[in-house]
Protein backbone atom coordinates (compact mmCIF):
# COMPACT_ATOMS: atom_id res chain seq x y z
CA UNK A 1 0.00 0.00 0.00
CA UNK A 2 1.38 3.39 -1.00
CA UNK A 3 2.14 5.93 1.71
CA UNK A 4 3.30 8.75 -0.52
CA UNK A 5 1.79 10.71 -3.38
CA UNK A 6 1.91 8.83 -6.71
CA UNK A 7 5.01 9.58 -8.75
CA UNK A 8 4.60 11.79 -11.82
CA UNK A 9 7.95 10.52 -13.09
CA UNK A 10 6.97 6.84 -12.81
CA UNK A 11 3.64 7.55 -14.52
CA UNK A 12 5.39 9.49 -17.32
CA UNK A 13 7.89 6.66 -17.86
CA UNK A 14 5.07 4.15 -18.05
CA UNK A 15 3.33 6.34 -20.59
CA UNK A 16 6.54 6.54 -22.65
CA UNK A 17 6.90 2.75 -22.60
CA UNK A 18 3.31 2.39 -23.77
CA UNK A 19 4.15 4.76 -26.64
CA UNK A 20 7.16 2.64 -27.62
CA UNK A 21 5.05 -0.51 -27.56
CA UNK A 22 2.32 1.05 -29.65
CA UNK A 23 4.78 2.24 -32.30
CA UNK A 24 5.78 -1.37 -32.74
CA UNK A 25 2.20 -2.43 -33.41
CA UNK A 26 1.17 -2.38 -37.05
CA UNK A 27 -2.32 -1.82 -38.25
CA UNK A 28 -3.49 -0.57 -34.87
CA UNK A 29 -7.22 0.22 -35.26
CA UNK A 30 -8.58 3.65 -34.59
CA UNK A 31 -9.69 3.96 -30.98
CA UNK A 32 -13.38 3.97 -30.14
CA UNK A 33 -15.30 5.34 -27.20
CA UNK A 34 -14.44 3.05 -24.23
CA UNK A 35 -17.22 0.60 -23.41
CA UNK A 36 -16.25 0.53 -19.71
CA UNK A 37 -15.34 3.10 -17.11
CA UNK A 38 -11.58 3.77 -17.22
CA UNK A 39 -10.30 4.72 -13.78
CA UNK A 40 -7.17 4.81 -11.64
CA UNK A 41 -7.21 4.74 -7.84
CA UNK A 42 -4.55 5.06 -5.13
CA UNK A 43 -4.96 4.65 -1.40
CA UNK A 44 -3.15 5.86 1.71
CA UNK A 45 -1.61 8.88 -0.03
CA UNK A 46 0.33 11.03 2.40
CA UNK A 47 1.82 14.41 1.53
CA UNK A 48 5.25 15.05 3.09
CA UNK A 49 5.50 18.32 5.00
CA UNK A 50 8.47 19.47 2.92
CA UNK A 51 6.48 19.09 -0.28
CA UNK A 52 3.54 20.96 1.20
CA UNK A 53 5.84 23.88 2.06
CA UNK A 54 7.26 23.98 -1.47
CA UNK A 55 3.76 23.92 -2.90
CA UNK A 56 2.58 26.79 -0.69
CA UNK A 57 5.64 28.87 -1.59
CA UNK A 58 5.04 28.26 -5.31
CA UNK A 59 1.35 29.23 -5.10
CA UNK A 60 1.56 32.29 -2.82
CA UNK A 61 -0.17 30.60 0.11
CA UNK A 62 2.52 30.07 2.75
CA UNK A 63 1.23 32.77 5.11
CA UNK A 64 -2.35 31.46 4.92
CA UNK A 65 -1.67 27.81 5.78
CA UNK A 66 1.52 27.95 7.86
CA UNK A 67 -0.15 27.07 11.19
CA UNK A 68 -3.23 25.29 9.89
CA UNK A 69 -3.84 21.58 10.62
CA UNK A 70 -5.70 21.43 7.29
CA UNK A 71 -4.50 21.01 3.73
CA UNK A 72 -5.30 23.69 1.13
CA UNK A 73 -8.00 22.19 -1.11
CA UNK A 74 -6.16 23.01 -4.34
CA UNK A 75 -3.29 20.72 -3.37
CA UNK A 76 -5.33 17.72 -4.50
CA UNK A 77 -4.08 18.64 -8.00
CA UNK A 78 -0.70 17.08 -7.09
CA UNK A 79 -1.99 13.52 -6.80
CA UNK A 80 -4.78 13.99 -9.34
CA UNK A 81 -2.32 14.99 -12.08
CA UNK A 82 -0.14 11.95 -11.42
CA UNK A 83 -3.17 9.66 -11.60
CA UNK A 84 -4.23 11.29 -14.90
CA UNK A 85 -0.87 10.27 -16.42
CA UNK A 86 -1.48 6.70 -15.26
CA UNK A 87 -4.96 6.76 -16.75
CA UNK A 88 -3.61 7.91 -20.14
CA UNK A 89 -1.55 4.72 -20.40
CA UNK A 90 -4.75 2.66 -20.73
CA UNK A 91 -5.55 1.10 -24.10
CA UNK A 92 -8.22 3.00 -25.99
CA UNK A 93 -6.87 6.46 -25.12
CA UNK A 94 -4.55 8.39 -27.45
CA UNK A 95 -1.09 9.33 -26.20
CA UNK A 96 -0.46 13.05 -25.57
CA UNK A 97 2.33 13.32 -28.16
CA UNK A 98 1.91 17.09 -28.52
CA UNK A 99 1.21 17.71 -24.87
CA UNK A 100 -1.78 18.22 -22.59
CA UNK A 101 -3.51 21.56 -22.13
CA UNK A 102 -5.72 22.32 -19.13
CA UNK A 103 -9.00 23.82 -20.39
CA UNK A 104 -10.81 24.27 -17.11
CA UNK A 105 -12.56 22.53 -14.29
CA UNK A 106 -14.34 22.73 -10.98
CA UNK A 107 -13.11 22.19 -7.43
CA UNK A 108 -15.79 21.29 -4.88
CA UNK A 109 -14.88 20.92 -1.20
CA UNK A 110 -17.25 18.67 0.75
CA UNK A 111 -15.10 18.66 3.89
CA UNK A 112 -11.47 19.66 4.48
CA UNK A 113 -8.56 17.25 4.40
CA UNK A 114 -6.13 17.25 7.31
CA UNK A 115 -2.36 17.20 7.04
CA UNK A 116 -2.12 13.75 8.62
CA UNK A 117 -4.83 12.22 6.42
CA UNK A 118 -3.92 9.22 4.30
CA UNK A 119 -6.01 10.11 1.29
CA UNK A 120 -7.75 7.79 -1.13
CA UNK A 121 -8.08 9.29 -4.60
CA UNK A 122 -9.88 8.02 -7.69
CA UNK A 123 -9.65 9.60 -11.16
CA UNK A 124 -12.02 8.32 -13.83
CA UNK A 125 -12.76 9.18 -17.41
CA UNK A 126 -16.20 10.76 -17.44
CA UNK A 127 -16.44 11.45 -21.16
CA UNK A 128 -14.69 12.34 -24.42
CA UNK A 129 -15.44 15.30 -26.66
CA UNK A 130 -14.11 16.27 -30.06
CA UNK A 131 -12.34 19.61 -30.31
CA UNK A 132 -10.99 21.71 -33.19
CA UNK A 133 -7.47 21.18 -31.81
CA UNK A 134 -7.72 17.57 -30.68
CA UNK A 135 -9.62 15.53 -28.11
CA UNK A 136 -10.99 16.70 -24.76
CA UNK A 137 -10.98 14.37 -21.75
CA UNK A 138 -13.63 15.04 -19.13
CA UNK A 139 -12.32 13.70 -15.83
CA UNK A 140 -13.93 13.16 -12.45
CA UNK A 141 -11.51 13.29 -9.51
CA UNK A 142 -12.60 12.35 -5.98
CA UNK A 143 -10.62 12.29 -2.74
CA UNK A 144 -11.61 10.69 0.57
CA UNK A 145 -10.26 11.44 4.03
CA UNK A 146 -8.59 8.95 6.38
CA UNK A 147 -12.03 8.28 7.90
CA UNK A 148 -13.38 7.28 4.49
CA UNK A 149 -15.49 10.42 4.06
CA UNK A 150 -15.72 12.11 0.69
CA UNK A 151 -13.65 15.30 0.95
CA UNK A 152 -13.53 16.63 -2.62
CA UNK A 153 -15.35 15.99 -5.87
CA UNK A 154 -13.53 17.78 -8.67
CA UNK A 155 -13.85 17.86 -12.45
CA UNK A 156 -11.14 18.64 -14.96
CA UNK A 157 -11.13 19.16 -18.74
CA UNK A 158 -7.88 18.35 -20.56
CA UNK A 159 -7.12 18.77 -24.24
CA UNK A 160 -4.89 16.19 -25.94
CA UNK A 161 -3.54 18.39 -28.71
CA UNK A 162 -3.58 16.85 -32.19
CA UNK A 163 -5.33 13.65 -31.09
CA UNK A 164 -7.94 12.17 -33.38
CA UNK A 165 -11.36 11.84 -31.77
CA UNK A 166 -12.56 8.22 -31.52
CA UNK A 167 -15.55 7.18 -33.60
CA UNK A 168 -18.81 8.13 -31.95
CA UNK A 169 -17.34 11.00 -29.92
CA UNK A 170 -19.62 14.06 -29.62
CA UNK A 171 -18.13 17.34 -30.75
CA UNK A 172 -18.65 20.27 -28.44
CA UNK A 173 -16.90 22.70 -26.13
CA UNK A 174 -15.73 21.96 -22.62
CA UNK A 175 -18.50 21.36 -20.10
CA UNK A 176 -16.59 23.22 -17.42
CA UNK A 177 -17.26 26.61 -18.95
CA UNK A 178 -17.96 29.47 -16.63
CA UNK A 179 -21.71 30.05 -16.37
CA UNK A 180 -21.06 33.78 -16.53
CA UNK A 181 -20.79 34.38 -20.28
CA UNK A 182 -17.78 36.29 -21.54
CA UNK A 183 -19.93 38.84 -23.31
CA UNK A 184 -21.76 39.65 -20.09
CA UNK A 185 -18.45 40.25 -18.35
CA UNK A 186 -17.27 42.53 -21.12
CA UNK A 187 -20.51 44.49 -21.08
CA UNK A 188 -20.13 45.16 -17.37
CA UNK A 189 -16.39 45.80 -17.49
CA UNK A 190 -16.64 48.80 -15.21
CA UNK A 191 -18.08 46.61 -12.44
CA UNK A 192 -14.88 44.60 -12.09
CA UNK A 193 -12.60 45.55 -9.20
CA UNK A 194 -9.03 44.49 -8.53
CA UNK A 195 -8.44 41.99 -5.73
CA UNK A 196 -4.70 41.56 -6.17
CA UNK A 197 -1.89 41.76 -8.69
CA UNK A 198 1.39 39.96 -8.85
CA UNK A 199 4.46 39.43 -11.02
CA UNK A 200 5.14 35.97 -12.39
CA UNK A 201 8.79 35.39 -13.37
CA UNK A 202 9.85 33.26 -16.31
CA UNK A 203 10.76 30.54 -13.80
CA UNK A 204 7.28 30.32 -12.23
CA UNK A 205 6.40 27.18 -14.19
CA UNK A 206 9.61 25.41 -13.21
CA UNK A 207 9.11 26.40 -9.56
CA UNK A 208 5.62 24.89 -9.53
CA UNK A 209 6.86 21.79 -11.34
CA UNK A 210 9.46 21.18 -8.64
CA UNK A 211 6.78 21.56 -5.97
CA UNK A 212 4.07 19.50 -7.64
CA UNK A 213 6.00 16.98 -9.73
CA UNK A 214 4.20 18.07 -12.91
CA UNK A 215 7.04 18.54 -15.41
CA UNK A 216 4.95 19.04 -18.55
CA UNK A 217 7.51 20.63 -20.98
CA UNK A 218 5.14 23.44 -22.03
CA UNK A 219 5.61 24.96 -18.56
CA UNK A 220 9.37 24.75 -18.09
CA UNK A 221 11.69 26.51 -20.55
CA UNK A 222 11.34 28.56 -23.78
CA UNK A 223 12.96 25.82 -25.90
CA UNK A 224 10.74 23.04 -24.52
CA UNK A 225 7.61 25.19 -24.90
CA UNK A 226 8.52 26.01 -28.51
CA UNK A 227 8.88 22.31 -29.32
CA UNK A 228 5.21 21.94 -28.42
CA UNK A 229 3.98 25.03 -30.23
CA UNK A 230 4.11 27.75 -27.56
CA UNK A 231 6.40 30.79 -27.97
CA UNK A 232 7.10 30.95 -24.25
CA UNK A 233 6.47 28.72 -21.21
CA UNK A 234 2.91 28.90 -19.90
CA UNK A 235 1.87 28.69 -16.26
CA UNK A 236 0.28 25.44 -15.07
CA UNK A 237 -3.49 25.76 -14.89
CA UNK A 238 -3.52 24.21 -11.41
CA UNK A 239 -0.91 26.74 -10.25
CA UNK A 240 -3.05 29.63 -11.49
CA UNK A 241 -6.12 28.19 -9.75
CA UNK A 242 -4.25 27.80 -6.47
CA UNK A 243 -3.01 31.40 -6.63
CA UNK A 244 -6.55 32.60 -7.31
CA UNK A 245 -7.94 30.56 -4.39
CA UNK A 246 -5.27 31.89 -2.04
CA UNK A 247 -5.86 35.51 -3.05
CA UNK A 248 -9.63 35.14 -2.60
CA UNK A 249 -9.05 33.63 0.82
CA UNK A 250 -6.69 36.48 1.69
CA UNK A 251 -9.19 39.11 0.50
CA UNK A 252 -12.30 37.63 2.16
CA UNK A 253 -11.01 35.76 5.20
CA UNK A 254 -12.94 32.70 4.01
CA UNK A 255 -11.88 29.31 2.68
CA UNK A 256 -12.61 28.05 -0.80
CA UNK A 257 -15.78 25.97 -0.96
CA UNK A 258 -16.08 25.88 -4.75
CA UNK A 259 -13.91 27.23 -7.56
CA UNK A 260 -14.95 26.93 -11.17
CA UNK A 261 -12.81 28.18 -14.02
CA UNK A 262 -12.29 28.15 -17.75
CA UNK A 263 -8.92 29.04 -19.27
CA UNK A 264 -9.44 31.51 -22.10
CA UNK A 265 -5.81 32.09 -23.15
CA UNK A 266 -2.38 30.67 -22.24
CA UNK A 267 -0.67 32.62 -19.46
CA UNK A 268 2.77 33.04 -21.01
CA UNK A 269 5.70 33.71 -18.68
CA UNK A 270 6.96 36.12 -17.53
CA UNK A 271 3.79 38.13 -16.87
CA UNK A 272 2.17 40.65 -14.58
CA UNK A 273 -1.44 39.75 -13.83
CA UNK A 274 -4.43 41.15 -11.97
CA UNK A 275 -7.14 39.14 -10.23
CA UNK A 276 -10.51 40.86 -10.52
CA UNK A 277 -13.96 40.11 -9.13
CA UNK A 278 -17.37 41.70 -8.97
CA UNK A 279 -20.55 41.43 -6.91
CA UNK A 280 -21.73 37.86 -6.41
CA UNK A 281 -25.07 36.43 -7.42
CA UNK A 282 -27.92 35.20 -5.25
CA UNK A 283 -26.19 31.85 -4.64
CA UNK A 284 -23.14 33.59 -3.19
CA UNK A 285 -20.87 32.81 -6.14
CA UNK A 286 -18.51 35.67 -6.98
CA UNK A 287 -17.49 35.97 -10.66
CA UNK A 288 -13.76 36.40 -11.14
CA UNK A 289 -11.18 36.71 -13.87
CA UNK A 290 -7.41 36.81 -14.21
CA UNK A 291 -6.20 39.43 -16.68
CA UNK A 292 -2.99 40.90 -18.03
CA UNK A 293 -2.03 43.91 -15.93
CA UNK A 294 -1.00 45.74 -19.11
CA UNK A 295 -4.61 45.75 -20.31
CA UNK A 296 -4.71 42.93 -22.89
CA UNK A 297 -8.29 42.30 -23.96
CA UNK A 298 -8.80 38.56 -23.38
CA UNK A 299 -8.69 37.24 -19.80
CA UNK A 300 -6.42 34.31 -19.06
CA UNK A 301 -9.05 32.78 -16.81
CA UNK A 302 -12.73 33.30 -16.09
CA UNK A 303 -14.75 31.62 -13.38
CA UNK A 304 -16.52 31.96 -10.09
CA UNK A 305 -15.63 31.37 -6.47
CA UNK A 306 -17.71 30.42 -3.43
CA UNK A 307 -16.28 30.82 0.05
CA UNK A 308 -17.24 29.34 3.39
CA UNK A 309 -16.24 29.63 7.01
CA UNK A 310 -13.81 26.89 7.92
CA UNK A 311 -16.27 25.29 10.35
CA UNK A 312 -18.87 25.14 7.57
CA UNK A 313 -16.74 23.15 5.10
Amino acid sequence: MSTRTPSHLNAALRLALVGIRRRGERGRPRASVPSRKIAVEHQALLLPSSRLQRYLAATRGADLWRDSPLLPPTISAIWETALVLELLAHDGLPLPKRGLVHLGGELVVVRPLRREDRVRCRVELDGLEGHSRGLVLQLRCRSWSAAGQLAQENRTSLLIRGAEAPLGTPRSGTRSANPERAEAGEAADAAWRDVASWDLPASAGLTYARASGDFNPIHLWPWSARLLGFPRPILHGHCALAMVAHEMMRATGRDTRRLQARFRAPLELPARVRLQTRAGNASGAAPLRLVDATGASKPFLEGEWVGADRSAC
